[in-house]
This record gives C-alpha cells, sequence and structure tokens, in this order.
C-alpha cells in the first residue's frame, strides 16, 4: 500500500507570525517559506526574471548568488549582472571557485571576514590560497573547519590566541600554549579536553568577569551558554548568568530554562531567539501572553534563520 507524506512545519505558529508582518499586504501564503536560500526544503532555484527596478532585485541577487545548485552557478556565470558577492562568498557549491577567482580583487572586508568565518571548503579552499588578504586573524581564529585550523597552524604567529581559547577545533594549539589562555573565552570551549580544564581551573573562571565596554557590568557569558559545562552550572549555581543561558542548546539547560520561565520578558527574549532548542518554549510563551509578538519579530533576522525555524515533522499516512 503506497505511504504519502504530508510535510508539516513543527514551528507553524512562528513562520505564520513571520509571514504576516514582512508581507501584510500579500494575499498569498508561503512566501517566507518558498525562499530556498532560507528554507532547505524549497530547493528549486529562483528562475523568475526579476526586474532590476523591484525592490525584490536585491534579494533575488542575493538569493541566486548564494544558492547551491549548479543551474544557479551557471546562471551567475552567464549573467554577470545577477552576481551578489556577499551571497557568492556564502555558496557551497564547489562549482563556484572560478568565480571566486574572477572576483578576487572586487571583495572587502566585510567579504574577507565572511570567508574567515565560513564553514565551506569551496570557500576555506580559496582563502588558504588568498591568505595576504586576510586582514583580521581574530575571525579565522575562531573558525572551527578543519581547513582553517590547518591555516592557522601554517600562520602560527598571525594566531589571535583570544579567540582561538574559544574554538574547540583549536584545543591541540591551546595545549601546548597553556600560558596563553583567555578564561574569558575558554569557558565557552565545548571541547572535553577543554571541559576538564576549565573543571580544574574553576577559581580562573569566577562569575567576577567585567563586560569589556562597560567595567560595571559583571557577566560570565561563556560558560552559561556552553551546551558542554551545564553539569557544572548545577554544581555552581553563582556562575549562571540567566540571559546567557536562553543561547544554550542543551536539553538539560533548556529543562532549566523552563522551570524558571517566568525570568523570561520582552527584553531578554532575543537571547532565546536565536537558540534552536528554544522555539516552541517561545511560542508557549507568546500563547500564554508572556512575551508580545512586536518583542520577537525585533530580531526577525535571527528567528528566520535559527536552524530550527523550518523543522519539519513527516506525518506518515498509508
Amino acid at each position: 500500500m503506497a505511504v504519502n507524506q504530508t510535510k508539516t512545519y513543527k514551528h507553524q505558529y512562528l513562520i505564520d507570525l513571520a509571514e504576516s508582518r514582512i508581507w501584510p499586504a500579500d494575499a498569498s501564503p508561503g512566501r517566507l517559506r518558498s525562499i530556498p536560500f532560507l528554507n532547505p526544503h524549497e530547493n528549486h532555484v529562483i528562475t523568475s526574471p526579476v526586474s532590476a527596478d523591484s525592490p525584490l532585485f536585491i534579494a533575488y541577487k542575493y538569493g541566486l548568488s548564494k544558492h547551491p545548485h549548479d543551474d544557479a552557478i551557471e546562471m551567475l556565470k552567464k549573467n554577470p549582472h545577477l552576481v551578489d558577492l556577499l551571497g557568492l562568498v556564502r555558496n557551497p557549491n564547489p562549482n563556484i571557485a572560478p568565480l571566486l577567482e574572477q572576483y578576487l580583487e572586487q571583495f572587502d572586508h566585510n567579504h574577507w571576514k565572511e570567508m574567515c568565518h565560513s564553514n565551506h571548503n569551496v570557500i576555506l579552499e580559496f582563502l588558504e590560497k588568498h591568505t595576504d588578504k586576510i586582514d583580521n586573524w581574530r575571525h579565522v581564529s575562531g573558525n572551527e573547519h578543519e581547513i582553517a585550523i590547518r591555516i592557522l597552524q601554517n600562520n602560527p604567529h598571525k594566531i589571535n590566541f583570544e579567540v582561538l581559547s574559544g574554538n574547540q577545533s583549536g584545543i591541540e594549539i591551546m595545549k601546548q600554549n597553556m600560558r596563553l589562555i583567555n578564561w574569558h573565552y575558554f569557558d565557552g570551549n565545548t571541547h572535553p579536553d577543554a571541559i576538564r580544564i576549565i573543571e580544574q581551573n574553576l577559581h580562573r573562571v569566577s562569575p567576577d568577569t567585567i563586560w569589556p565596554d562597560d567595567p560595571n557590568h559583571m557577566y560570565h557569558s561563556g560558560l552559561s551558554q556552553n551546551p558542554n559545562a551545564f553539569h557544572i552550572l548545577l554544581e555552581n549555581p553563582h556562575f549562571i548568568n540567566f540571559g546567557c543561558l536562553l543561547y544554550n542548546p542543551n536539553e538539560s539547560a533548556l529543562a532549566y530554562i523552563e522551570a524558571n520561565s517566568a525570568q523570561i520578558n520582552n527584553s531578554n527574549i532575543w537571547n532565546l531567539v536565536e537558540n534552536p532548542n528554544g522555539l516552541s518554549l517561545i511560542e508557549k510563551l507568546l500563547k500564554q501572553g508572556q512575551i508580545s509578538e512586536d518583542a520577537v519579530l525585533q530580531y526577525y533576522s535571527e528567528l528566520v534563520t535559527n536552524p530550527a525555524f523550518f523543522d519539519v515533522e513527516l506525518d506518515t499516512r498509508k
């Protein structure tokens, strides 16, 4: 007997809310979820012509340049006026390598910064060929990809050890340079070896960390956000910064957050908006009236790019 699968979005409530606000005058539903560079379940390429005078043209160029489908790459090669450089450096398709070389001299500081943060092989291989273009090694020092680590190993004098302290993939480099550990960053390092080092050095990660721009603001964000360190927080509750804990995707951390959800309000909800495991709680609080729709939609970009925003539940029926 045939099996039909109906695609149902897990967070339909939030999708409907977001769509109603960005296209309030559009009567047709589904506009947001049909954007392929947002929704991974929409794999078609944007091929409908869009006039250069249209307010959607910039989004069209970005979406096409970022789209990983081979047909999109061919369109860009044949239509250079459709190339958006930011979208291009976010494209994971290995076939964009010639385009990257073609636009080498047109990339600016922001594009190179984006490449330093990339987790796509094709982008990082391009970056590895042009390390002379890297103007701020903080960005690549925080990148966990193996190619980024290789770039750092080949340029040890360029490493920013402050940022590398929080990079789980850089743990071997940090273990060889323990004196250079920055504990403000290291307490957010999720590597098992880093967790063991933290446990052995709790006196170095006291909650009396100073906010760099505000000496009157005491906080301890890294440990509260670290999904592998929640047991440390439970054993040392004075380390917990609830606002920063809202970012933590650890299931036990989420249970703690739900048990203390009375502390969530319109001022700190933005921390939960970026948590891939926090969207169901946001929906619950919205329906209860504890937080407002405006407070959530103030962080619209973060909401619709949350990795779990378009999660689906497959309803399998015979």
